[in-house]
């Protein structure tokens, strides 16, 4: 693993350990569901793996609701949802 990588690794980590309960109230708030907050939540976060740039967040809560208000939430009678 080069130095890059671990850096990008460890800041992951972090941003997860130290806002994945932020971002999962802050949505369960908005949406009055746990169990579409913690997927939301879930969905944001692998949206933030895949873009490799966590060590390059500024201001982490405000990214975090920017990423998670991009994910379209699933149609109510969606099968995918049951």
């Amino acid at each position: 693993m080069s130095a890059a990588e671990l850096v990008q690794q460890q800041a992951m980590h972090a941003l997860y350990r130290g806002h994945y309960g932020w971002l999962t109230g802050w949505l369960r708030h908005k949406l009055g569901c746990s169990a579409q907050a913690a997927d939301l939540a879930q969905d944001t976060f692998v949206r933030v793996l895949a873009a490799r740039n966590a060590a390059r967040i500024a201001e982490p809560r405000a990214y975090l609701a920017t990423v998670a208000r991009a994910i379209p939430l699933p149609a109510a009678g969606d099968p995918a949802t049951r």
